[in-house]
């Protein structure tokens, strides 16, 4: 992963109203600049969409009609993003600001040796 990979995050919501906004700004704060967020709602009715609604600037947001699934819903935000890599996040987790630069920093690393490895 290099240090200007586009990182494709995906949450998934179904009344998530108690942790969504906690964990979007948890991710749109993250240092690392190369990313998107993309979030795919199960056709919450607890408020989650209002929530949602607030962060349609800042990340890309789709609503089903229906609940899909969990893994339907994350399988769709995973095609629905441009990203060299793809990190999956349930919505009651919170980042802390160089999580996602410890990740690419780690995967330069490991792909640095498995080269050395092969030389």
């Amino acid at each position: 992963m290099a240090q200007n990979d586009l990182v494709s995050v995906t949450i998934v919501t179904y009344n998530s109203g108690r942790f969504i906004k906690r964990c979007l700004e948890s991710v749109l704060a993250q240092r690392y600049p190369h990313k998107e967020i993309i979030v795919v709602d199960n056709a919450s009715n607890d408020g989650t969409i209002d929530i949602l609604e607030q962060f349609e600037d800042r990340c890309q947001v789709y609503y089903n009609d229906d609940n899909i699934g969990f893994a339907a819903a994350q399988n769709q935000a995973i095609r629905l993003s441009n990203g060299d890599w793809v990190l999956t996040l349930n919505p009651d987790v919170l980042l802390l600001p160089n999580f996602i630069q410890a990740l690419v920093d780690r995967s330069e690393e490991h792909t640095s040796e498995l080269q050395s490895l092969r030389h």
